[in-house]
């Protein structure tokens, strides 16, 4: 009942003590559990619960694995990415920079992420001609990141053309 209370504050209290949970019910309880519950506060109305539950996705990341990341938390964020709360737009870039440094997004290591890299860019590039500095500076963050992980090839083929248009 504490996953499913009507209340924000009850929600925002359990997402900001999230990590235990995960850590207590492991990588596998936490995705049959506690993720598919979690994913339905980002449809709430209340911003403080969205950038609570931004937050602790951060901390799960290592409990939620790449694969989850990919079908369930990634389309939730690119999604989030076209939401008018700047706030919110800031911390799902920061978290696209965290799984990308934490190499939960490696193109070196996994098959299919640099088809994960290629759809958190093109869906956030065009930020890079946002108004808010922070934006800006976040998006850049990620492409740094991003191209640290990508082979000469890679950094040339897939990157180089998707921030072209935006190279003055």
């Amino acid at each position: 009942s504490l996953l499913t209370d009507a209340q924000s504050a009850v929600k925002v209290s359990l997402l900001e003590n999230i990590l235990p949970l995960c850590q207590f019910f492991g990588r596998d309880k936490t995705n049959d559990i506690i993720l598919p519950h979690l994913i339905s506060y980002l449809n709430d109305p209340d911003p403080t619960l969205r950038l609570a539950f931004l937050s602790a996705v951060l901390q799960m990341g290592p409990y939620i694995g790449a694969l989850s990341f990919e079908q369930y938390i990634l389309p939730l964020l690119i999604q989030s990415v076209g939401e008018g709360d700047q706030f919110v737009v800031l911390k799902v870039l920061r978290i696209f920079n965290a799984f990308v440094l934490q190499k939960l997004i490696n193109a070196k290591l996994e098959f299919n992420s640099l088809e994960i890299c290629t759809e958190l860019l093109s869906n956030s590039i065009h930020l890079l001609l946002h108004p808010n500095e922070w934006i800006r500076q976040s998006l850049i963050t990620l492409i740094i990141s991003t191209s640290n992980n990508l082979s000469d090839a890679d950094r040339y083929c897939f990157l180089y053309p998707l921030i072209k248009g935006y190279l003055v």
